[in-house]
């Protein structure tokens, strides 16, 4: 019996160990700059954005076809049999023959001349459309842009928190190490001892939270990028060496004014409605 339970500890261990190599992570440095193109790429959350602007991009195609000629083409093909003639009584029947077969052919070509500027509005409100739908999805990009960027920095964050923290618990080792050793000699009391030990597993137990809060950061992350969920990202150090573009509140108002998507939807709707009132 004991051997048949070592057996099954046995392969536990083996199961275990296999499983672990298989999930083990796969640690790489991404920029911000490749978080932001994987997510263009890879995130669900733009998907419906691409399918607007395909379908906004359909519409101007189909409003332009309204400039080419209009053609309708029909071909019909007919077959009759001999006709039969007879008196009201029903006698005297008499066959009269007639061509079976016949057939015809129309074909109707037409095209607008003039529509007091309706074909040509209605093309205009299309690029239009396309062009809002263009700046959904820079919208929709920026959200998910902002939302990554607080996951890669809050990784960041708990990566060096991490490392003040087991900094900190070495010490408290070495601390309590000294603390005993001084126990031996009666220079310190037990409740010095008791209050470092607590001290040690209050330490333990905020890098094991830590820990989890990185592993949560991190699944967010690979998740919305569209990678495998054994990559683990390390978040490049050179960021902190970066300097952002400094400026005055005129400065950020230019530019919020010049790369805001929806100023630019605003201003496309002034535009759009000047083509609704023209039709």
């Amino acid at each position: 019996m004991n051997k048949f339970y070592l057996s099954i500890a046995v392969l536990c261990a083996s199961l275990c160990a296999g499983g672990a190599c298989a999930q083990e992570p796969v640690r790489r440095v991404f920029t911000l700059d490749e978080i932001f193109d994987l997510a263009d790429r890879n995130s669900k959350t733009l998907r419906p954005s691409f399918t607007a602007i395909d379908e906004a991009h359909e519409a101007v195609r189909v409003a332009k076809n309204d400039r080419l000629p209009d053609i309708d083409a029909s071909l019909s093909f007919s077959y009759l049999g001999d006709g039969t003639l007879m008196e009201r009584d029903f006698t005297q029947v008499e066959r009269a023959p007639m061509p079976h077969l016949g057939n015809n052919f129309a074909l109707e070509v037409s095209q607008i001349i003039y529509s007091g500027g309706a074909v040509s509005n209605g093309i205009a409100i299309a690029q239009l459309q396309e062009q809002n739908a263009r700046l959904d999805w820079a919208k929709d990009r920026n959200k998910v842009r902002f939302l990554l960027a607080g996951y890669y920095f809050d990784l960041f964050k708990q990566l060096n928190l991490i490392k003040v923290y087991e900094q900190n618990i070495e010490q408290t080792k070495q601390l309590l190490k000294d603390i005993r050793a001084k126990q031996g000699e009666g220079l310190t009391l037990k409740n010095d001892i008791t209050r470092y030990e607590l001290l040690l597993s209050d330490l333990e137990f905020t890098v094991v939270q830590i820990k989890n809060t990185l592993g949560i950061l991190n699944r967010n992350l690979v998740t919305n990028l569209g990678l495998d969920e054994s990559v683990w990202i390390e978040p490049d150090t050179t960021l902190l060496s970066r300097t952002l573009p400094m400026g005055d509140a005129a400065y950020w108002q230019n530019e919020a004014m010049e790369n805001s998507p929806e100023l630019k939807q605003l201003a496309l709707a002034v535009q759009m409605n000047k083509h609704q009132d023209k039709i």
